[in-house]
């Protein structure tokens, strides 16, 4: 489900539409041009714009309240995998949320982190939950090319009208960690069941 601020919601090309130069705050208004490849950037529902960076494999997400408001900053981000709303708090405005990905690969192999944010977007966007929900650690032996070692550890998290419900973590094997931090600190562990946003927090509520 995707919120919207204007009558038309839906994902919007910026390259193929024009600048309104009739609006005071224009297309990109509060976005800086040096900063953001601005003709890649994607705007969701006339409220959320998904910016990349220059240089970067970041995209930076915005939030405005209405169409005719400046863009403001929510957080940056890399490898965004998906943008999109539900309402949690069963609430007038849907929350935001951000699925991105870290990954750190070399020749022989490596690791990806897929996490999971949560904001409450009202007058700005606040932050209310965040958590990984997918790691992977995989490697290619050069001397023996046929082997492979692959693990994946992932948990599924669906967000609906009035709630989000945590599924419970799935591997495909054990693993030991041996004190890498991304190891670590992305291996999905969310307490399984029904999580409500009370408030300003994403708080586990029934199995």
């Amino acid at each position: 489900m995707l919120g919207a601020c204007e009558s038309k919601p839906g994902p919007l090309d910026a390259a193929a539409l024009p600048v309104p130069t009739g609006s005071p705050a224009g297309l990109f208004a509060g976005v800086d041009s040096f900063a953001y490849v601005l003709p890649r950037a994607t705007v969701t529902g006339g409220c959320y714009l998904l910016a990349p960076e220059r240089g970067e494999p970041f995209a930076t997400v915005f939030y405005r309240p209405a169409a005719a408001q400046a863009w403001q900053e929510v957080g940056s981000f890399p490898n965004v995998q998906a943008l999109d709303t539900a309402n949690i708090d069963g609430r007038d405005r849907a929350e935001l949320l951000v699925t991105s990905e870290v990954q750190a690969y070399g020749t022989g192999g490596g690791t990806a982190c897929q996490t999971l944010t949560i904001y409450q977007c009202e007058a700005t966007a606040r932050k209310v939950f965040e958590a990984p929900i997918r790691y992977v650690d995989e490697w290619y032996g050069h001397d023996e090319p046929n082997s492979r070692h692959y693990y994946e550890s992932t948990q599924a998290v669906q967000a609906r009208y009035g709630a989000l419900w945590v599924g419970r973590p799935r591997s495909s094997k054990a693993l030991r960690c041996n004190g890498y931090d991304l190891c670590i600190g992305c291996t999905p562990k969310l307490k399984p069941g029904r999580y409500a946003l009370r408030r300003d927090t994403v708080a586990w509520v029934a199995p």
